[in-house]
């Protein structure tokens, strides 16, 4: 019987949604940017993120989100190289927070691999930064 109910609903978020213009389509006629243009295209580059509530991973979250909107400049290997160092290095902090406020030991396991592979990963896209600008 609830089915009933919530068909009606089910409908109008559909045809909501139906009227909503495309990812594709422009309001003003003009053809869309290629999809890796389109995100910066008219778009402020800020590194304020937008806060919910406060956890113990908020300041690594917030570093690590300043430290990837900081990389501007390359090719798009080079900006992708950057701001993974940084998003790796948010992963490692907030691996290090979970080994210091958990005794859980299925948790631990994954925290410590989770370090040992983003060092890895980071020393290997530095060694490549570093090769580009020699």
């Amino acid at each position: 019987m609830r089915g009933i109910y919530v068909l009606p609903f089910a409908v109008a978020a559909l045809s909501v949604a139906a009227c909503q213009p495309n990812a594709t389509e422009t309001t003003d006629g003009e053809t869309p940017a290629p999809a890796g243009e389109q995100a910066l295209e008219g778009a402020e580059q800020t590194s304020e993120m937008p806060m919910g509530p406060r956890t113990l991973f908020t300041d690594a979250e917030q570093r690590m989100h300043e430290g990837m909107m900081a990389v501007s400049a390359g090719d798009a290997a080079e900006v992708w190289a950057r701001k993974m160092v940084a998003h790796h290095q948010g992963a490692l902090d907030m691996s290090q927070i979970v080994l210091d406020e958990t005794d859980d030991p299925e948790i631990r396991a994954m925290a410590e691999r989770t370090i040992e592979m983003q060092r890895q990963d980071i020393a290997e896209l530095e060694r490549w930064i570093s090769e580009q600008s020699s």
